[in-house]
């Protein structure tokens, strides 16, 4: 069987730059609902100049949104594991196989709980109002070492007893700590494989300030010379077993041609849609993801327009 060809930095850029133009329009529409979502639309509602001060801008798209999130369930999830396939015959082994399942499957809720309880905002309720707001919502699961303190080194002066001692609070700290995050990624930020029977890969933009990407990565060259309170923009790509890391288009990851090998045997990115949209016959993206509040913004418009020109008429006497 022939082996299968490795993605290139230069073809992981030329696919992300033919994807920024696909899913331009669907991304035009997310930035309006998110415009709506945070009720910045005051110049929109056509209020003469001469009021626009006293014109008002109606909470209700939020108030949609957030009652939509409320009402996803998160403190409930249920993680089911499929049981490993085993001769039924022998007794022992399906006993060993029905508790192996039931450990993943609590470690698996145990993951989702505290990824809940533990971050400093829900990433599965931002995911969730990610659904109501734009019609998809994306959480990325991936393994952070960042997050697993370095064993500490016995110093020359140390004696065994106090540094069994660091050990053994090493130990505690690491254990408490969990190494696998699931992050809500803003669907504006990403560039799904659009071909359809599976995605076959995902690729991430997002910016980060030039300063953390130096201290995370400190061979990079900082090839646009860009200053230290300066963006720098950065590319993930992944797919089944590769991933390519890039900033300003230069790649990041130790390893030679940029490309790596992840090991996890599937893309780790979930995506969960609204379903209030369409597979459209031409395959167009903005009709696939519709948020609530996609259809319902000249109503939104309309409300907070007569609203303010009845204040005003109010408030003129």
């Amino acid at each position: 069987m022939p082996k299968a060809r490795v993605i290139t930095v230069e073809e992981v850029i030329y696919l992300r730059d033919k994807l920024k133009d696909e899913y331009a329009d669907v991304h035009a529409q997310f930035e309006e609902d998110d415009k709506f979502y945070e009720l910045d639309f005051l110049q929109l509602l056509g209020v003469p100049k001469e009021f626009i001060a006293d014109a008002t801008v109606l909470p209700t798209a939020r108030q949609l949104i957030d009652v939509y999130t409320d009402h996803v369930d998160l403190a409930n999830a249920r993680v089911t594991v499929s049981q490993k396939s085993v001769n039924e015959d022998d007794p022992k082994a399906m006993a060993k196989a029905e508790e192996e399942s039931d450990i993943l499957s609590k470690f698996g809720r145990g993951m989702l709980y505290r990824s809940n309880v533990e971050e400093d905002i829900s990433q599965l309720r931002v995911a969730a109002k990610h659904q109501g707001i734009y019609g998809l919502g994306c959480v990325k699961t991936v393994y952070d070492a960042d997050r697993w303190l370095d064993k500490p080194e016995q110093g020359d002066n140390e004696s065994d007893s106090e540094y069994n001692e660091k050990i053994d609070e090493w130990r505690n700290d690491r254990d408490s700590q969990m190494p696998i995050v699931n992050q809500a990624v803003n669907p504006r930020n990403i560039y799904p494989d659009p071909s359809y029977g599976g995605r076959q890969f995902v690729i991430e933009v997002r910016e980060k300030v030039l300063l953390d990407v130096r201290s995370q990565y400190p061979k990079w060259s900082n090839p646009q010379n860009k200053k230290i309170d300066e963006r720098v923009n950065l590319t993930s790509y992944w797919d089944n077993g590769r991933r390519c890391e890039l900033a300003d288009n230069e790649p990041i990851l130790p390893v030679r041609g940029g490309v790596a090998k992840h090991n996890y045997g599937f893309v780790p990115y979930v995506f969960i849609e609204s379903g209030l949209g369409n597979l459209s016959y031409d395959g167009d993206l903005a009709k696939r993801y519709v948020g609530i509040l996609r259809h319902l913004r000249g109503v939104l418009l309309s409300e907070s327009r007569n609203f303010s020109i009845y204040d005003v008429a109010m408030k003129k006497g």
